[in-house]
């Protein structure tokens, strides 16, 4: 059965990130090495490292904010954090990762509240429980 979206929530170091609107990702790759030689019959690979990728997101501005102020210093600092995906199924699955803020800006456009959009990049795996 499919979980619902609504209630979804992602932490850096503990404190929610606020009006979040939604997210993509994180996006594990798996890499290959090609191992091809001439006496293949087809091409040959052995696996490499997974990449965990970005997970980008939107949602609105919040310029005080406590995680949204600790993710522009992060960037500004270039430092990583711990952040933490809860899902809605119950028990709850939390997916928690270290990841660098890869990207933050504001979305303003005419009789709109400011958006925020963003990303973050994983480093090292993500650990679901």
């Amino acid at each position: 059965m499919a979980l619902p979206s609504q209630g979804v929530f992602i932490k850096r170091a503990g404190t929610e990130i606020g009006a979040l609107t939604g997210f993509t990702g994180p996006e594990a790759q798996s890499n290959f090495t090609d191992t091809t030689h001439l006496r293949s019959v087809a091409k040959e690979y052995i696996p490499g490292l997974k990449d965990n990728g970005s997970l980008s997101f939107t949602g609105f501005w919040l310029p005080t904010d406590p995680a949204q102020v600790a993710m522009r210093a992060d960037q500004n600092a270039l430092a990583s954090a711990v952040y933490t995906i809860t899902l809605t199924d119950s028990p709850p699955s939390v997916g928690t990762f270290t990841a660098f803020v890869e990207q933050m800006s504001m979305a303003v456009a005419p009789d709109g509240a400011i958006g925020l959009n963003g990303s973050l990049r994983i480093t090292g795996d993500v650990v679901w429980a």
